[in-house]
């Protein structure tokens, strides 16, 4: 698989939200979650909810399709 690099600007919240899982990964497991493995698994999940991919239309629906998967 060929991973390619992307730039991507977040909110203060959305990395705040990120480096809580990160934390929490560490602390329960002893590994720390690099921030794009995270991202990664979020992006592969929505992939993988294929009922909801038809109709992502917006940031609403896209974070309700993560949600419900």
């Amino acid at each position: 698989m060929t991973r390619h690099r992307i730039a991507t600007f977040l909110t203060e919240e959305q990395v705040k939200f990120l480096d809580t899982l990160s934390a929490k990964a560490k602390f329960s497991g002893g590994t720390k979650l690099p921030k794009t493995k995270i991202i990664s698994a979020f992006l592969d999940v929505v992939r993988r909810s294929e009922e909801h991919t038809s109709e992502l239309q917006s940031h609403s629906f896209i974070s309700y399709a993560v949600f419900c998967s």
